[in-house]
């Protein structure tokens, strides 16, 4: 949907951005009523792109306004679902039935939502992320996807030249990374924080100087990025904690020993 969003307002400008903003409002409630994540997932870039793709100081302004005033509807609607959602009077088990219906296989503990209570959420969120089964899981993470790691950095200092507002877009993007706050799916909002990251490159590479940038700085470093994509196939896939599994073994096992003793 913000793919959609950004390229249909990329090649429609004459339309105006009132109507871009009546898109994103369109689309925006559309997929909260999906899930109520979305609105840190990805919406912040979205309209990000909206007010800063101006050159007049002036106009950004008056779009920045609109743009808060666009996301803070949505927050509202967000939470309104939260509260009074059908799901806050469904039982667990009527939850997971409605789950089943697609005829995919459920998982009825990652279904499970100890709290309703969003403090309450929070408070148990942030004290099992903190647990020492999962902070080696970052450390993992962190540690395979290094050459990744080394990569955008790169690109990031090269863009940060030819894209004065790159900073700002980084900080859009990683808006995802808020959810550790209330979901415990920790490498989920890393996989889509780094998505946002490529769909941002691709935007920005629409502009011919900004495209040979890019590829300037990929030849530069095809070394780091052959291996980037080498740890990628090594690992599986960021969202999923199977793999980290190896990891888990060894806490286990290095917890028994240290006991023993």
């Amino acid at each position: 949907m913000a793919g959609l969003t950004l390229w249909t307002l990329k090649f429609g400008k004459g339309r105006g951005y009132g109507s871009g903003l009546l898109l994103v409002v369109l689309l925006g409630g559309l997929s909260l009523l999906i899930h109520e994540a979305q609105l840190l997932m990805f919406w912040p870039m979205v309209l990000l792109w909206l007010v800063l793709d101006c050159p007049e100081v002036a106009m950004r302004k008056r779009r920045a306004c609109l743009a808060v005033m666009v996301w803070g509807g949505l927050a509202l609607f967000a939470v309104w679902i939260t509260e009074f959602g059908v799901i806050t009077t469904m039982s667990h088990e009527a939850y997971v039935g409605t789950l089943g219906q697609s005829g995919s296989p459920v998982n009825s503990l990652a279904a499970e939502i100890p709290f309703r209570d969003v403090s309450k959420n929070l408070g148990y969120t942030l004290g099992l992320t903190f647990r020492s089964t999962v902070l080696p899981h970052h450390l993992f993470i962190f540690l395979g996807a290094l050459p990744l790691g080394v990569v955008l950095a790169k690109l990031f200092c090269r863009l940060r030249d030819e894209v004065p507002e790159f900073p700002l877009y980084l900080m859009a993007c990683c808006a995802p990374l808020s959810l550790y706050a209330v979901g415990l799916d920790h490498f989920r909002w890393w996989a889509l924080a780094l998505t946002n990251v490529f769909l941002l490159f691709s935007w920005l590479a629409a502009q011919p100087r900004v495209r040979v940038c890019l590829l300037d700085a990929c030849v530069a470093n095809r070394k780091w990025i052959v291996a980037a994509v080498l740890m990628s196939l090594l690992l599986g896939s960021t969202a999923d904690t199977g793999s980290y599994a190896g990891v888990e073994a060894l806490v286990r096992y290095l917890r028994v020993n240290t006991l023993s003793k």
